[in-house]
């Protein structure tokens, strides 16, 4: 699945935007794979500039500048006021970069918005682009932190140009809500992962680390094995009443799913920040087993930021 988050981004007085995918990823051709050819559907909101006649939609493959932009004019007229363009002609094996522009009539360009990823980059490699045509790509040094954001908390570093020690599982975050008010910070987590004996709750306890988009921990919040009671194959919080910690699990249950464990979790923090991040995720830890999620797609608001 090709997808990432919203970032917001503002660029020079023409135009203030953000840019998200991942609202409809479609195989479009049903050729064999690897030479799948996909579509990408890009949203954004529109420029509040009344001179921004048109957008430019700029798409690179990793390691290479941009080359000449696709003119979505106008753009197409999407939900909740937003405009939309779909990209064609994907190859499924490639990693792309892609970037949106606005101009005028005049022909007077935006900077580029933040950069979204199609694929998967090489974790250990920077490469990034601040205009069409000015680009940083370089191998990181050893010791930097690579692998889906909050991997780091599971000892993933580069070394020789290679991401090592990410974690052994991977988990589907398929819902993750955080909603701040004055005096807490409330976040609802829905997850799966591969069922694996190496993920022990009722013995070692359960720890959870919220991260932004970055990596960068929000909270940590731990539940120990006697506050879990299994009942069969299903784990569930029993709740301490008298709990006065700063973080803390409301909810817990772990459930089997066919192959798969099913997470949902609440949390409730009473020291919320001042303001939320445009992205998050979650990184699960329990026996010898991190979890790790791929970056989601997240929408934001206010006090709301969902992701999925």
């Amino acid at each position: 699945m090709l997808g990432t988050c919203p970032v917001r981004h503002t660029p020079p007085p023409l135009v203030r935007m953000w840019l998200w995918l991942g609202v409809a990823i479609c195989l479009i051709v049903s050729t064999p794979a690897p030479t799948r050819a996909l579509d990408a559907r890009l949203r954004w909101s529109p420029s509040p500039d009344a001179s921004v006649q048109g957008y430019h939609v700029y798409v690179r493959q990793a390691r290479n500048p941009y080359g000449a932009p696709i003119d979505a004019g106008a753009a197409h007229q999407a939900s909740g006021g937003t405009l939309d363009w779909v990209v064609t002609g994907l190859s499924s094996t490639t990693t792309y970069f892609v970037a949106v522009s606005a101009y005028t009539a005049g022909g007077v360009e935006s900077a580029l918005s933040n950069e979204l990823p199609l694929g998967s980059p090489d974790p250990c490699v920077q490469d990034t682009c601040t205009s069409p045509t000015q680009c940083t790509v370089g191998t990181l040094p050893d010791g930097s932190a690579c692998g889906p954001p909050g991997a780091a908390g599971c000892g993933a570093t580069c070394s020789g140009g290679t991401c090592l020690g990410l974690a052994e599982h991977g988990v589907s975050l398929d819902r993750l809500k955080l909603k701040r008010t004055n005096t807490q910070l409330k976040v609802l987590v829905s997850a799966h992962f591969a069922t694996t004996t190496l993920f022990t709750p009722t013995t070692s306890g359960l720890q959870l680390t919220l991260a932004d988009g970055g990596g960068s921990a929000l909270l940590d919040a731990a539940v120990a094995a006697a506050n879990l009671i299994a009942n069969g194959s299903v784990v569930k919080l029993v709740r301490q009443r008298n709990d006065t910690s700063p973080v803390q699990f409301r909810r817990l249950i772990l459930r089997p799913r066919g192959d798969d464990t099913v997470m949902k979790a609440q949390i409730v923090a009473t020291s919320p920040p001042a303001m939320l991040p445009d992205s998050a995720t979650v990184v699960l830890e329990s026996g010898t087993l991190c979890l790790a999620p791929a970056l989601p797609t997240c929408e934001s608001g206010v006090r709301t930021l969902v992701c999925r």
